[in-house]
């Protein structure tokens, strides 16, 4: 699998997906000659609670891509597409009976989308919940390999719009126009981002998320007032989700309306839980650093840029900005360390 020791998230699935091996493998529950054996072992991992992170490993940007600061570049891991991760994630969450599980927030978008697509079409469908909740209830362990193989081919469950359940292809061929936005955002190819994800919305208008990453989307087109339009419309669809704060706070900033840019960050940061997702949280205080800055107000900027450092202590932008602002305030030698810091992580 190669080095994660430097990716704690790569290192769990990893980890996970070797346990599940020697669980399924160790009580002859699967043989290794089993041609579907290693989807059902990254399955497996689901049912042993730890499903979100080989499912966040699936496919994943390594560095982020906003504001054109660097280019990203998207890799996989795991034997299950993202979208198949977001129909199993439902399943799990349904028998569980959580319509609203908090574990959604910390999957990334290709997974948090389909899963909340499953989660709402399986709360439509109590039939097919009760169907499942019977099926798994009395299961032993020695019955999951009497399932397994009761059937050559059994299908994954599918949502459709039209309340259809089909089965899911392989995960290299399924048409997802929502994980496809995706990669082109990450391959910074904006306005086919544009696209997929407007095609994703005529399929669905009623999810905020679809909104923020077209809203991403435009920002980066410098269509401004479309992703103003767009992150409005995510925050009307999700008024619990702090996203969209973030979202908008980052179009304010873009447009030179520094106040507004403040007081959105300032609410994302608010409601943003802590350990979630450190990158976002960081690039918000960051965000907030140059609004301050433009302002004039260095000491706050400092100190937003600090936290942004201290969220995420190994990437150059907090660092030259933290330098500019020294620089203004007369703290050469402060200035200096943290450009020689910034420079050490460019080099990277």
């Amino acid at each position: 699998e190669g080095d994660t020791s430097d990716d704690p998230e790569s290192m769990v699935a990893t980890f996970a997906h070797e346990l599940a091996h020697a669980h399924l493998l160790g009580r002859q529950l699967i043989g290794p000659e089993e041609e579907d054996m290693e989807l059902v072992t990254d399955l497996a991992t689901l049912f042993f609670g730890l499903g979100v992170f080989p499912a966040n490993t699936a496919l994943r940007e390594s560095n982020y891509h906003v504001l054109n600061w660097e280019m990203s570049e998207v890799s996989s891991q795991g034997y299950l597409s993202p979208l198949a991760w977001g129909y199993a994630l439902s399943l799990f969450a349904s028998l569980r009976k959580e319509r609203k599980p908090t574990w959604l927030r910390v999957l990334r978008p290709t997974v948090r989308f389909p899963c909340r697509k499953g989660i709402a079409y399986l709360s439509k469908h109590d039939d097919i919940t009760r169907i499942l909740d019977a099926a798994t209830r009395d299961l032993r362990p020695t019955d999951f390999a009497a399932a397994h193989t009761a059937s050559d081919d059994p299908p994954d469950l599918h949502p459709e719009d039209d309340g259809t359940v089909q089965p899911i292809e392989s995960a290299k061929s399924i048409n997802d126009p929502f994980t496809e936005g995706v990669c082109h955002a990450h391959n910074g190819n904006w306005q086919e981002a544009v696209k997929a994800f407007s095609d994703t919305i005529r399929q669905n208008h009623k999810d905020g998320e679809c909104y923020q990453q077209r809203a991403w989307a435009y920002l980066e087109l410098d269509m401004f007032r479309e992703a103003l339009k767009d992150a409005n419309k995510a925050m009307r669809l999700e008024p619990e989700d702090p996203e969209s704060y973030r979202v908008r706070g980052t179009v304010f900033l873009q447009a030179g309306q520094t106040m507004l840019a403040i007081t959105d960050l300032s609410r994302y940061l608010e409601r943003e839980r802590r350990g979630s997702d450190e990158t976002r949280v960081s690039r918000a205080f960051y965000l907030r650093g140059l609004a301050y800055a433009e302002q004039n107000d260095l000491s706050r900027a400092v100190s937003d840029y600090t936290k942004a450092i201290n969220c995420w202590p190994n990437w150059a932008e907090p660092y030259e900005a933290r330098a500019k602002a020294y620089e203004q305030l007369g703290k050469t030698h402060k200035a200096q360390a943290d450009l020689a810091k910034a420079a050490r992580y460019r080099s990277e």
